[in-house]
């Protein structure tokens, strides 16, 4: 009878152990299920698995809903019925995550040791040392915004879940969207290989600027809540990892590896451009005006026609002045694009 009430207590021991383990990684799951939304707006590694180069967030409903009010930090010039304010003054505030209202909060009260959480974990896990821009709450858990110091140079986000029936936050338990940071390592690396080449769209782009009535996302917007590889104003890069075999592996082992020595483990002539992917986002710098068509289809056919730029499928957007502060999201009614399945393939 000893021996058999032994067996029961350590069964029972097994099954809550395995109890708790489950409910651990349900708990992981849920809140990666919401966290997604953030890849799918900002072109990051699960939209390339079906539409890599679409800017998605033309087609999802704003984050938070339909029908709900908008979050009390919602910036100025925005409301109910009009959610949209002009993109030059667009920081990043007001953006949301579904379930953020409950744990925006308790992140709120964490801040610092978020932050040392998060920075450790990029750390162990990726050898980066990283700045945290932004931190905003989500389904369970907080979304924290990060920029890479140095080089390979690339923004990203980590989760850190939240235990709300306790109101803890589970600083130990930090994790990645599965991709999310591997994506954002290979636009950096390929944006130091293609130094010069980067550089010639950056001031094409630039010029258009100057040329033309548009702009693009402020710098601030990006490093809030960009969360997407190598950026800038006017452009994002997302990319496979099978464009440089085995580059995060390589990455780990030495971070701080030159340009020189990255191209010589990643030729250029050996890069394909399929698995490379541009989305340029330029926006009307004047309210209230339409799209300009002439310059979109001036657009078109320079990225078509340019020469010594970096090899890869271009996507072009060109909204209206509008965005919605809320999710990323630009007029979709106001605007024009050439995207997938007529991106511009520049070998």
């Amino acid at each position: 009878m000893r021996l058999i009430m032994m067996e029961y207590r350590g069964n029972i021991r097994i099954f809550i152990q395995e109890t708790r383990r489950a409910m651990n990684i349900l708990r992981r799951l849920t809140t990666a299920i919401s966290i997604l939304t953030i890849t799918l707006l900002l072109g990051g590694c699960f939209n390339l698995t079906t539409n890599p180069s679409t800017d998605d967030h033309e087609e999802n409903p704003p984050a938070n809903g339909e029908g709900e009010n908008p979050p009390d930090n919602q910036p100025s010039g925005a409301n109910d019925s009009d959610p949209y304010i002009p993109i030059q003054e667009y920081t990043g505030e007001g953006y949301e995550l579904d379930g953020g209202e409950l744990t925006q909060p308790i992140a709120n009260e964490n801040l610092p040791e978020i932050e040392e959480a998060v920075k450790k974990f990029f750390i162990d896990e990726y050898k980066t040392e990283v700045i945290v821009h932004n931190v905003v709450g989500a389904r369970e858990a907080a979304t924290v915004f990060v920029e890479s110091v140095g080089e390979p140079h690339f923004y990203s986000f980590a989760v850190v879940p939240i235990d709300l029936a306790n109101e803890n936050v589970l600083l130990e338990e930090v994790f990645s969207e599965n991709g999310q940071v591997e994506m954002a390592i290979v636009t950096g690396v390929y944006a130091m290989i293609y130094k010069e080449e980067m550089k010639n769209i950056d001031d094409y782009l630039s010029d258009i600027a100057i040329e033309y009535p548009v702009t693009g996302m402020s710098v601030e917007a990006i490093e809030n809540v960009g969360g997407s590889g190598f950026a800038t104003e006017y452009y994002y890069l997302s990319g496979l990892e099978k464009a440089f075999d085995g580059i995060v592996e390589k990455y780990k082992e030495n971070p701080e590896r030159s340009r020189d020595e990255w191209e010589e483990l990643y030729p250029k002539d050996e890069l394909d451009p399929e698995n490379i992917f541009f989305t340029i986002r330029l926006h009307m710098d004047q309210e209230n005006v339409d799209v300009d068509e002439e310059l979109f289809e001036k657009l078109e056919k320079d990225i078509e026609s340019i020469d010594n730029v970096p090899p890869g499928r271009y996507s072009i957007f060109l909204y209206d002045n509008n965005i919605d502060p809320r999710n990323l999201q630009g007029s979709r009614t106001n605007v024009m694009e050439r995207a997938v399945p007529n991106e511009i393939i520049k070998p």
